[in-house]
């Protein structure tokens, strides 16, 4: 059973209905029972980095990060993403969940923001979410700010947006954050998240 974190968010059921579609049990919930006995948790979002924050509530916020310190598999997308690092500076400073070490900013001027649409990414084999892709695949990015990693002990794939390297995927033992969208992907999202529940179900 993989729980999906329920937060008043964007985009939260599209991630559900991308589970339903390739058959992985799920459920729609911030119930601290529900998170605990799950196999997974999904962090989902589309919002401001701070909105997001203050929507998942510092309660939920620390239980995430002691199931993830137990070594339950984590996988944050888009806005659950981008929580995951220290802090933004999307409409003023933010802390955020400090699971991964980096900030994240706002998208280099001169670049269309925000950035919407399919992009190329660098594949990393070493992250077990990529597993049975390409050197290269296109996934679907709908974003203005970007992280940037400073964390030693984490895996990393980019993509490049005008000149800019972007950071697509990270890995951090348990801990997996997407900018891109899986479920906006078609059948190589579905296979990202298939590879989530894999990872799991191990």
């Amino acid at each position: 059973m993989i729980t999906v974190i329920d937060y008043s968010v964007g985009n939260i059921r599209s991630v559900c209905n991308a589970l339903d579609n390739i058959g992985c049990e799920n459920r729609l919930s911030n119930l601290p029972e529900d998170i605990r006995n799950s196999d997974g948790i999904i962090l989902p979002g589309v919002a401001a980095f701070g909105y997001a924050m203050n929507a998942l509530g510092e309660d939920c916020g620390e239980l995430l990060k002691e199931e993830a310190d137990k070594g339950k598999p984590l996988l944050g997308i888009c806005s659950g993403y981008q929580v995951l690092f220290d802090s933004s500076t999307e409409l003023g400073f933010n802390r955020g969940l400090e699971m991964i070490q980096g900030t994240v900013e706002r998208l280099p001027e001169g670049l269309i923001i925000p950035h919407m649409g399919w992009n190329k990414v660098r594949i990393n084999p070493d992250i077990p979410l990529l597993e049975g892709f390409g050197e290269e695949e296109y996934f679907y990015f709908a974003h203005s700010y970007y992280a940037l990693l400073s964390d030693e002990k984490a895996e990393s794939a980019m993509t490049e947006y005008g000149r800019t390297d972007v950071l697509a995927c990270v890995q951090k033992d348990n801990i997996f954050g997407l900018q891109f969208h899986p479920e906006k992907s078609s059948g190589l999202g579905m296979k990202v998240l298939e590879n989530f529940e894999k990872i799991c179900r191990s």
